[in-house]
């Protein structure tokens, strides 16, 4: 009779597999072949030194045996523990260990009801990169690139690239593409005499024959460095690209660079000044104008030539800014406007651009409001039932001006949840004198709520001045009310009320 005996290996560790096959026993005598498997009870250790790849589980054994090899073949003594394949498991995980090979499994013997329980070490995985594409039209002299150096906006920059296919097949040019749109592009083939001809999209070019690719950059209206790029896109699913540089300097540079002038902070009654200087890059004398219907009426620029010809023109130009008074209350108040130079563009410009070479001015000024609210916005929060909320708010007059009374509160409400004409005897509000005539502060509470009053509310308080210039200043306010017990809302969160 044959009994059937398992040989396993044992997951153990992620790089451990565990598969079982069945396998008949040769002897016909209904023993099983085990060598000198001992069943050991003592615990199972790991071997600190195996190779790599078998994370110290592979070469496990019970204290006191010698790892006899289990299912050895015919021939092999106690101390021969061998592989499945005769093999010696130490120089087999060395092999795999310095080949990247699997190495033989290892034994584990000792386990009652398992034999032969094996436990494989992980081989070596090399990821294998598959090789980029290359393309077949290349340029003969490898120039896949054109810098023009410093150049002047509006200058003409041009250059040509002399492609070749250097394939074994016919190539076509699909498409051409650049990166911008002040990038153009023209293909011409290129004969054995050097006589150039028009190329037609998707036309066969053979291999040894030559492509020229003329291509340029357009200044106009250009700063700094330019880095774009014309690409060739090809029926054999590849790609050329050839790059464009330039530094471009602008027809009119400032000082500052950014062409901002920064009048600072001010009042809505007070007037201060800034400027910035212009000059012609490239030496020549321009006249210089401003487009008035541009600025707004509390902007006064003035342009002054530093060093005017008998014709009025100069190299360098000042632009003189006057801010106020009467700049409205805005936090930042900037206007931009063009200064044009009488030289025409070779190109058409941009729409809605000027036709001349100019250079765009902002003018920047930080207004303080004649009168100030602190805070600007009131939050009650989500408070209980049951509470009393207070909160502050102090007003000051910024200007000279005096008020001959203090401020009035009154209260309108937005969408709310809540019925507001039963909330609003609930909400107080006493103003006190700080600085009299000047400042304030205005003390708002409002009293415990009753549980008929439940929701979001909203609305603002709108205090009345004795001011020319701000007659009234609006601090909006929220909150909302919930039950005892409630789940609590997030502190900050925002509550959307209905209607």
């Amino acid at each position: 009779m044959k009994s059937v005996r398992l040989s396993c290996a044992l997951a153990l560790v992620p790089f451990l597999a565990l598969s079982c096959s069945p396998r008949s026993d040769a002897s016909g005598d209904g023993t099983t072949s085990t060598g000198t498997a001992s069943t050991g009870t003592g615990p199972v250790e790991a071997d600190a030194d195996a190779p790599n790849g078998s994370h110290g589980a592979a070469n496990a054994s019970a204290p006191g045996d010698d790892a006899a090899g289990a299912a050895a073949p015919s021939g092999a003594g106690p101390g021969d523990a061998l592989a499945a394949d005769g093999t010696d498991p130490d120089t087999a995980a060395g092999t795999a260990a310095g080949t990247g090979r699997a190495a033989a499994p290892r034994t584990l013997d000792g386990l009652e009801g398992l034999s032969n329980i094996r436990i494989a070490t992980s081989p070596t995985v090399t990821a294998v990169q598959q090789p980029a594409a290359v393309t077949v039209l290349r340029p003969v002299d490898d120039r896949s690139a054109h810098n023009f150096g410093a150049v002047l906006e509006g200058d003409e920059t041009e250059t040509e690239f002399v492609l070749v296919n250097a394939g074994d097949a016919p190539v076509a040019v699909r498409a051409l593409n650049s990166s911008c749109k002040c990038t153009l592009g023209d293909l011409f083939i290129v004969g054995d005499d050097g006589a150039r001809t028009a190329y037609e999209l998707e036309q066969p070019i053979e291999p040894g024959q030559r492509l020229a690719v003329r291509a340029a950059l357009e200044t106009v209206a250009q700063r700094g460095e330019m880095r774009h790029s014309v690409v060739l896109v090809l029926s054999d699913r590849t790609a050329t690209r050839l790059e464009l540089i330039a530094f471009v300097t602008p027809f009119l540079e400032s000082d500052p660079a950014n062409g901002v002038i920064a009048i600072g902070t001010l009042k809505r009654d007070e007037a201060r000044s800034g400027s910035l200087t212009v000059r012609s890059s490239s030496g020549e004398p321009i006249l210089l104008s401003l487009d008035e219907a541009e600025i707004p009426e509390y902007f006064h620029p003035t342009l002054v030539p530093l060093e005017p010809d008998a014709d009025g023109r100069s190299v360098r130009w000042r632009l003189d800014v006057v801010a106020g008074p009467g700049v409205p209350e805005v936090q930042k108040r900037p206007a931009a406007f063009f200064l044009r130079s009488d030289v025409k563009m070779p190109v058409e410009p941009t729409k809605g651009l000027p036709a001349e070479f100019h250079k765009r001015v902002v003018v920047s000024a930080t207004v303080t409001p004649a009168v100030v609210a602190t805070p600007n916005f009131v939050s009650f929060g989500v408070f209980q039932f049951g509470d009393e909320q207070d909160a502050v708010v102090e007003v000051e007059i910024t200007d000279d001006h005096v008020a001959e009374r203090e401020p009035t509160v009154r209260i309108e409400w937005g969408p709310s949840q809540v019925d507001t004409a039963a909330l609003e005897p609930y909400l107080t509000t006493v103003v006190r004198a700080l600085d009299e005539g000047t400042n304030w502060r205005i003390e708002v509470t409002l009293a415990p709520l009753p549980e008929t009053l439940a929701g979001t509310f909203q609305g603002s308080f709108v205090l009345s001045l004795d001011h020319p210039g701000r007659p009234e200043v609006v601090v909006p306010f929220s909150g909302m009310t919930r039950a005892t017990g409630a789940a609590p809302t997030k502190p900050g969160a925002a509550t959307k009320p209905k209607g």
